[in-house]
């Protein structure tokens, strides 16, 4: 008689790997009303291809997404520079 094999997969613990993010949205989700000038030029600034009369119309229906896709470093830096100028922004 042969022997009879076993196949037996070892206990393996699964491991759950820290994924740590690295692409960003910025949002802006508000801003102070005697700043909204401020605001719509800082956003233009930071949209491609957006024209002043856009990025008012962007800052007037909030919220809205200013960056996706971005590395941690220039999401913070967008964030930083709209909050200089009066803006909420949220970073996900």
């Amino acid at each position: 008689m042969m022997p009879a094999t076993q196949l037996a997969a070892p206990a393996e613990e699964e491991e759950v790997e820290k994924v740590e993010k690295v692409n960003f949205t910025v949002r802006l989700t508000g801003f102070k009303a005697e700043d909204k000038v401020k605001v719509i030029k800082e956003v233009k600034n930071h949209v491609e291809n957006i024209n002043l009369v856009q990025a008012k119309k962007l800052v007037e229906s909030l919220p809205q997404d200013i960056k996706v896709n971005v590395r941690k470093e220039e999401a913070e830096k967008i964030k930083s520079a709209l909050e200089a100028v009066g803006g909420t922004v949220v970073v996900d």
